[in-house]
């Protein structure tokens, strides 16, 4: 039986993490069909939605691995405000505003001491980063293989794509 290529979209929310007001229960919900459901269900105020990152918030996140790397801090996981900052709001529905220092205050506070839901997103967007982070490693594997002619022809295409980009 042949696969629909229509199976292979990226789809936009990865998850939902739904704290279900009238029961108390937290419910990660993964497949589409049950997405779209909990959608109409729940409110907003119940919901957190995860997405899928594209391919431009991957290479983001891939900037912010590889300088973490140069900075010999090598980050497969969130930690910290600099990648709650850089990946929540990149990857999540929660609103964070940095010009505020009430959201920094309350990001600080959060980080500190987290609700169930938030620990949940936390977990999920670490999944999402340490793929990320896999793949990254996987192509400096393949890199190490080639003939350096073709690595230094790659590092010069790469550097004139990030002139003209």
């Amino acid at each position: 039986m042949a696969k629909n290529l229509k199976d292979y979209r990226r789809k936009e929310i990865r998850c939902l993490m739904i704290e279900d007001f009238e029961t108390g229960e937290l419910k990660k919900i993964t497949k589409q069909e049950d997405i779209e459901k909990a959608l109409l269900q729940y409110t907003d105020n119940e919901i957190t939605k995860i997405y899928n990152p594209t391919q431009e918030q991957i290479k983001k996140i891939n900037d912010l691995i590889e300088r973490k790397v140069e900075e010999e801090k090598i980050y497969s996981k969130i930690e910290g405000i600099d990648m709650l900052i850089n990946v929540i709001p990149m990857l999540t529905d929660i609103e964070i505003d940095l010009d505020k220092e009430e959201d920094i205050a309350l990001i600080n506070e959060i980080i500190e001491d987290p609700n169930d839901v938030f620990n949940e997103v936390v977990l999920e967007l670490n999944k999402i980063i340490m793929n990320i982070n896999l793949n990254w490693i996987e192509g400096l594997k393949i890199l190490n293989k080639l003939p350096d002619e073709i690595v230094n022809a790659l590092a010069e295409n790469s550097k004139s794509d990030e002139i003209n980009g």
